[in-house]
């Protein structure tokens, strides 16, 4: 959320009614990825990065090019309605234990980085 996050430039009382949206739209986001991690967990994933991968998978702008990075990102609206359609249809199916191992690695880089 924070690479698409801004300052608001409205006034405090409609930025705090949009940013309670906001929130309620991320709060229902994440009550879908709950879903996704227990179905994953009911097909036999055992991995302490289900949540990350999930997570990775519905970013919207996981996948922005070098082209992209320097233009200005997406609203946040936006990305939550790209994020709330990609949790929804999340083929549960179509995870492997390859996967889920790339994030493995991946955390454990960040885990040395920062540690």
């Amino acid at each position: 959320m924070k690479k698409v996050d801004r300052f608001s430039e409205r006034t405090l009382a409609v930025s705090l009614r949009e940013r309670e949206n906001y929130a309620a739209r991320l709060l229902e986001i994440d009550a879908h990825a709950n879903k996704v991690i227990e179905m994953l967990r009911k097909r036999g994933f055992k991995s302490p990065y289900l949540r990350n991968y999930v997570v990775a998978r519905i970013n919207p702008v996981r996948l922005q090019g070098e082209e992209r990075r320097y233009q200005t990102p997406m609203p946040i609206a936006q990305a939550l309605t790209r994020m709330a359609a990609a949790v929804k249809n999340f083929k549960v199916d179509s995870v492997s234990n390859a996967d889920l191992a790339w994030i493995a690695v991946g955390a454990d880089r960040n885990d040395r980085a920062t540690g």
